[in-house]
């Protein structure tokens, strides 16, 4: 009797798990239906608006009747019109703004900035500045200074586009709060606004910034108009002791070539901190005279390797050198580990007597 009562359980048990297989096979290809006909309905969607999209971007003065757009294909049709809004130039782009308010984009995109789809949200905000909705301005504005994250920096972007002069005293301090935003968002962004929009609160955000904050937005100086950018590299080395931030205005001085501050970069080539000696041998590499040569030579027995290295560096890329003058600078020191750096860097580039 036990045995008959114990097989009916494993009989019981193995049918469960039959079933339950069953079950789980069976929603597995359920799901991989609805997979299948979701991707063939988005490629049947895209097949059919991205010819007018193309169309619409040309400017036709003539465009076919649209076909309605239902509530499901909303999120398709804002990743495409957003992606063609992005590879055209602005005067390509008036017959896709017009497409898009003619479909009611711009209520959609306002009614997914409430949700709480941080997607959405962020799709929304990309598209209300495509379309340069103004009446939305309060709602981006908003978001950029409230939410955190991807949908904060596509409403900042999005506050840009709409309106670059309105926007810079809005931006400019987030920008500066923001640590934790991409440098390469926060420099499209810039850009988008423009360097005679940027310029003068950017230059006074730095000069008012802590010290910890400045090397982080001095990597902006390229939307600094060259003038004012060199005015408050000079002043910032004139009046900063801190490493950090000289070290940044070192960088900064190379990429403007402010040969005027060249004297101030060759005092620096005696720093205490090492990063900073390390950039004022890059910025002097960049500077650099026939009359400088001593300078960059003496560096290359620093006791610091990259220094050394570097110097080597700036010495071999200095345009009135040839193999032969780089070869007395070698042999010419008396450190060992001087000439090591500068075989080092000779080999590296490669530079031989047919230079």
């Amino acid at each position: 009797m036990l045995k008959i009562e114990a097989l009916q359980v494993v009989v019981g048990i193995a049918a469960g798990l039959a079933i339950t297989t069953v079950l789980i096979l069976i929603s597995l290809l359920f799901m991989s239906w609805i997979q299948n006909n979701r991707k063939k309905r988005q490629e049947r969607f895209y097949a059919e608006w991205e010819p007018l999209l193309a169309e619409a971007s040309l400017g036709s003065e003539q465009m076919p009747p649209l076909p309605s757009l239902r509530r499901r294909d909303y999120i398709s049709f804002l990743l495409v019109w957003n992606r063609f809004q992005q590879n055209l130039r602005v005067e390509s782009r008036w017959g896709l703004l017009q497409m898009a308010t003619d479909l009611g984009m711009n209520q959609v995109a306002a009614r997914m900035m409430k949700r709480r789809d941080e997607t959405g949200k962020a799709l929304a905000a990309l598209t209300l500045g495509n379309l340069k909705d103004y009446t939305r301005w309060h709602l981006l504005q908003t978001m950029a200074e409230r939410e955190s994250g991807l949908c904060a920096q596509i409403a900042a972007g999005a506050l840009a586009k709409i309106d670059p002069l309105r926007a810079a005293p809005i931006l400019i301090p987030l920008f500066v709060e923001r640590h934790e935003w991409p440098q390469t968002r926060v420099a499209a962004i810039l850009g988008e606004m423009g360097s005679s929009i940027v310029s003068e609160p950017l230059v006074d955000a730095i000069r008012k910034a802590e010290e910890a904050d400045i090397p982080r937005l001095l990597r902006y100086i390229p939307f600094i108009e060259p003038h004012a950018a060199v005015l408050l590299v000079r002043e910032l080395l004139a009046n900063r002791d801190n490493s950090e931030v000289i070290a940044a205005c070192l960088i900064a001085v190379r990429y403007l070539e402010d040969h005027k501050s060249k004297d101030v970069v060759i005092n620096l080539l005696d720093h205490p901190g090492w990063a900073v000696r390390v950039q004022a041998v890059n910025a002097l590499g960049r500077l650099a005279g026939t009359g400088d040569v001593d300078h960059l030579s003496r560096m290359l027995s620093d006791s610091n390797w990259w220094v050394r290295y570097r110097s080597a560096q700036a010495l071999v890329g200095l345009p009135f050198m040839d193999p032969k003058k780089l070869e007395n600078i070698k042999e010419g020191q008396s450190d060992r580990y001087a000439r090591d750096i500068m075989a080092q860097v000779i080999g590296e580039e490669g530079i031989g007597d047919s230079r």
